[in-house]
């Protein structure tokens, strides 16, 4: 009789056969005058495209390859340079080194292992003619970009004044145009959004140290320009004044009443998920759950829960909830654990994971945890149906939102706590195979077994900062993907 799969393995047999071809950035790390990254797979030079930006007083090397990154941009600062690695687009990872003046840099490849560094300059007096430099001298990265009302907001390494604007205006039959220029660095790459039907605007890199903002429209344009707390927004006259600028994660809208998310507090019942003395994770979770759902619904979305009360549920209910109510985001809950003793003390920090190829030992261990209480049901997906919740648009909502979570509760934190950066990472966990058609991410909102953050988890004003930084994570990805 031929061996049959379990269903865990078959999951992981699929995953793996659907992108097995795909190269995965699994971590970074820094290193002398430069950084380190762990791949999935070799990569050799001719599968990096490389250019430079050359300046009078700006240096940029630019290196894209074919690659999904786990986790969000980074930023890693060095004396004379800095260098970033992000996401550019579903399907290529971008390096960066900035400088103010050319560096030579190298690449070295060891089996799944690439290195970027640069060789520092041994020139003292320009070491400190730089950190004498006035402040107007220095560089303004745009490091992220996003639709807003009628307009974008650029969020900036550093605060930027109106005054440094250069507008510029044409006029051509029917059509308007509207150019505004300032010296910056847009990091993010090119983007276009439409405003409207009539009206679109577009962000690009217009020389190597000036940063350009178009708006076309099909009726004259009046521009609208607030800078404020290293952000600023571009958009059209007359839909916000100064007095509302606050940044999309914060202000509630009438677009949200349509959204419906459903948020899964894990565990409960005869299922306590993990253990510490009396903590216990399915309590903490459905805590913080009823509080995320509180949040979002302050924002006007329509909120529904797996579980409100201490109660089993098995895996096929809780997406069945998620499916009946066609949610458009789907939200599991967890704490995470130590595998011992030994590694409690420090194992710690907040990750938001999305359903995906595991491609690390430690993502495959979180999920066989979490799975064990769902392997039961496991049967109930059928191939078919798994192969759909697997398309590539859903991947890759769900690597968005989850980036988003992370970047906004870790902001959210880190205004009082000093919290570990987990990273947004992949796994296979069954509790969001079922969640079709819609973004589906599980949160570990931190270690249950950490001898501080378990007192954190379990304080009722942690709660609330986790609880209003995942809810803005939520408002910022519906922003950014309407």
């Amino acid at each position: 009789m031929a061996k049959i799969l379990s269903p865990f393995l078959f999951i992981l047999f699929a995953l793996n056969i659907l992108k097995a071809d795909t190269l995965f950035v699994l971590d970074t790390k820094k290193i002398q005058n430069g950084i380190e990254l762990s791949l999935s797979s070799n990569i050799n030079k001719s599968d990096l495209k490389i250019s430079e930006l050359k300046d009078k007083n700006s240096y940029r090397k630019i290196i894209d390859f074919e690659a999904t990154l786990e986790g969000i941009r980074t930023n890693y600062d060095f004396d004379e340079a800095k260098i970033s690695i992000a996401q550019f687009n579903p399907k290529t990872t971008r390096l960066v080194l900035s400088a103010d003046k050319e560096l030579e840099s190298d690449l070295s490849f060891d089996k799944k292992t690439l290195r970027f560094t640069f060789k520092s300059s041994d020139n003292k007096a320009s070491k400190e003619k730089k950190v004498s430099s006035s402040k107007t001298n220095s560089k303004i990265y745009i490091t992220d970009v996003s639709r807003y009302d009628s307009g974008i907001t650029m969020k900036l390494s550093d605060d930027i004044n109106e005054d440094d604007l250069k507008e510029f205006s044409m006029k051509n039959k029917n059509s308007y145009r509207t150019v505004i220029n300032f010296k910056a660095i847009l990091d993010t790459g090119r983007k276009k959004f439409d405003l409207d039907k009539n009206t679109q605007i577009v962000i690009l890199q217009y020389n190597p140290s000036i940063a350009r903002v178009v708006i076309n429209s099909n009726k004259k344009i009046n521009t609208n320009k607030i800078a404020k707390d290293k952000e600023l927004f571009i958009g059209l006259d007359g839909v916000k004044t100064d007095d509302d600028f606050e940044p999309v994660t914060t202000k509630k809208v009438q677009s949200n009443k349509g959204k419906i998310v459903v948020i899964d507090a894990g565990h409960g019942g005869k299922d306590g998920g993990a253990i510490n003395g009396k903590l216990l994770e399915k309590n903490i979770v459905l805590s913080l759950a009823l509080k995320i759902g509180d949040e979002l619904k302050k924002k006007g979305y329509k909120v529904y829960y797996t579980r409100a009360n201490d109660r089993f549920i098995n895996l096929r209910d809780r997406t069945k909830i998620a499916n009946d109510k066609k949610a458009n985001m789907f939200i599991s809950i967890h704490a995470n654990a130590s595998p011992n003793k030994k590694a409690a003390a420090s194992m710690h920090g907040f990750e938001t994971f999305f359903l995906s190829p595991a491609r690390s030992e430690r993502s495959k261990e979180i999920a066989e945890k979490e799975n064990q209480s769902d392997l039961e049901e496991a049967n109930y997906f059928s191939k078919q149906n798994f192969l759909h919740s697997l398309s590539r648009e859903k991947i890759i909502a769900s690597n968005r939102l989850a980036i988003d979570i992370q970047r906004h509760t870790l902001s959210v934190l880190n205004k009082k706590y000093k919290v570990n950066d987990g990273g947004v990472r992949e796994a296979p966990f069954w509790v969001l195979v079922g969640a079709q058609d819609m973004p589906a991410v599980l949160v570990e909102v931190g270690y249950i077994t950490h001898p501080v953050e378990s007192k954190r988890l379990a304080n009722k004003s942690y709660q609330d900062l986790l609880a209003e930084g995942i809810a803005n994570g939520i408002q910022s990805y519906f922003y950014n993907n309407r």
